[in-house]
């Protein structure tokens, strides 16, 4: 609560042109699972980005898990797929288009996404950062219940 009103009265004193207090408002609605506020301020944000900043695919990436929480898949695959595009080995990204592709019934997408995620995670950080074995671990979990057919699961 404090640290939202610290940033709100940020942007607000910086006309509300500067990106990082746009950012840092709206991560406090998404850490709050405040999709629609954080789907709303993260917009914000992303207006203010210079192209190939470092940040692009985490707010498309952001942005994309808000709307998605909110039901509208499509539109997440669309920023999903903007994040994937800055930065191909944006885990969390391939992740949620996984779980969008799988909701859309796109079953073949949906192998696709995780199997991506479980090839960079399987070797990379997961064995220290927690979030990369979350990712890792939630993939495997989400292939297994789609049940691969037979010469799927050769390749795993």
């Amino acid at each position: 609560g404090q640290a939202e009103a610290f940033f709100s009265r940020a942007d607000a004193a910086a006309y509300e042109q500067n990106y990082m207090a746009k950012y840092y408002y709206a991560m406090c609605a998404f850490r709050q699972e405040q999709w629609a506020e954080a789907e709303k301020r993260m917009a914000n944000a992303l207006e203010l980005i210079q192209p190939k900043t470092d940040r692009l695919t985490e707010v498309h990436t952001i942005l994309g898990r808000c709307i998605a929480e909110q039901g509208r898949t499509e539109n997440a695959i669309s920023h999903l797929r903007y994040a994937m595009e800055y930065d191909r080995g944006n885990s969390e990204a391939c992740l949620l288009l996984g779980q969008c592709f799988e909701r859309m019934g796109n079953r073949s997408g949906a192998i696709h996404m995780y199997r991506l995620v479980v090839d960079k995670e399987r070797y990379s950080s997961a064995q220290t950062d927690a979030e990369a074995f979350r990712r890792l671990a939630e993939a495997r979990t989400r292939l297994s219940l789609i049940g691969p057919e037979e010469e799927e699961e050769e390749n795993l």
